[in-house]
């Protein structure tokens, strides 16, 4: 049915139609992998934009912020998004960019870097640390007492996230290339709720707007400033919060995002701020996977910030 919809002339006709063409593009879709036709792409992200959006992106001119994400997604092939979206890899960039002395400020430090789970030395790590895997979100393991942890389990769980592909159903193109591997990481214990998260969005190296999630993962709280911390009246994500006072160490967190995002067009760099420590988190070129749920208003003001 795919192959049907993706020759066809009539491609609004079909966009037009009901739910049922939308779940039948996608489940084929997702069967096969990655589609890396430019029309197929093209179509699956307005069929995508549409469900979730309302309405359909204009992919050849782009104008909104979600519109430019979505752009990006289809045509930006740049090394450096693959090398930046590896949880791995992105440490050396960063040293790169920072030098390895402020590096190491901000980089939760690393015990091992391995392709084969097999490999892991168990034995050798400290009581406690994380296991994350570098190509995908969500593929983490926080190991609290290195004594208790069951071994074969951790093994084939690893080789099950190493298996699955990242970002292909999105069409998120930087994660189809990363060399699949496992990352121990030093176990920060930040107690209860996570520290403070800070998504400062760089376009061309120059900040514009701080979107700032707090509190989770109990009640999450989310509120987007202005450099001159002059807040937004929307979120993207979560409700919003009433207030949140700004950091003593922003400007450093800004300066810090300026190095690490000049050399993108556009990048997400996220901070963490832990014990007044500042925590390199990733830096992320797709947030939402340009599916940012906000006013037309506000995407047009964002997308206006963004040079293609």
């Amino acid at each position: 049915m795919i192959e049907r919809i993706m020759k066809t002339k009539q491609i609004k006709k079909v966009m037009s139609d009901n739910g049922f063409v939308f779940y039948s593009v996608m489940k084929a879709y997702n069967t096969i992998g990655t589609i890396s036709n430019d029309v197929s792409n093209n179509l699956i992200e307005k069929l995508k934009f549409k469900r979730v959006l309302g309405y359909y992106p204009d992919l050849k001119n782009p104008i909104t912020f979600n519109e430019k994400i979505c752009w990006k997604k289809i045509n930006d092939r740049s090394k450096l998004l693959t090398i930046t979206a590896d949880k791995y890899k992105v440490y050396k960039y960063v040293e790169n960019k920072l030098g390895k002395k402020e590096a190491e400020k901000i980089l939760i430090p690393l015990y091992g870097v391995y392709s084969d789970p097999n490999m892991i030395p168990f034995k050798d790590l400290p009581k406690q640390y994380v296991l994350k895997i570098n190509h995908q979100c969500g593929g983490n393991l926080f190991i609290t007492d290195n004594k208790k942890i069951n071994r074969d389990e951790i093994i084939t769980k690893c080789n099950y996230w190493l298996k699955l592909p990242y970002g292909q159903a999105r069409i998120e193109w930087a994660y189809k290339n990363i060399p699949r591997r496992i990352i121990v990481q030093k176990y920060l214990d930040f107690g209860k709720t996570f520290p403070p998260d800070f998504k400062l969005h760089m376009f061309k190296g120059k900040c514009k707007m701080i979107q700032i999630i707090w509190d989770r993962p109990k009640e999450t709280k989310e509120i987007i400033y202005t450099p001159a911390w002059k807040p937004l009246k929307e979120t993207f994500t979560y409700p919003k919060g009433t207030n949140f006072p700004k950091p003593s160490n922003m400007n450093k967190m800004i300066k810090i995002a300026e190095k690490l995002s000049e050399d993108f067009d556009y990048a997400r760099i996220d901070l963490y701020d832990f014990e007044n420590k500042i925590l390199f988190g990733e830096i992320t070129h797709y947030p939402q996977s340009g599916m940012l749920n906000c006013s037309k208003q506000l995407d047009l003001k964002i997308g206006n910030w963004w040079k293609l």
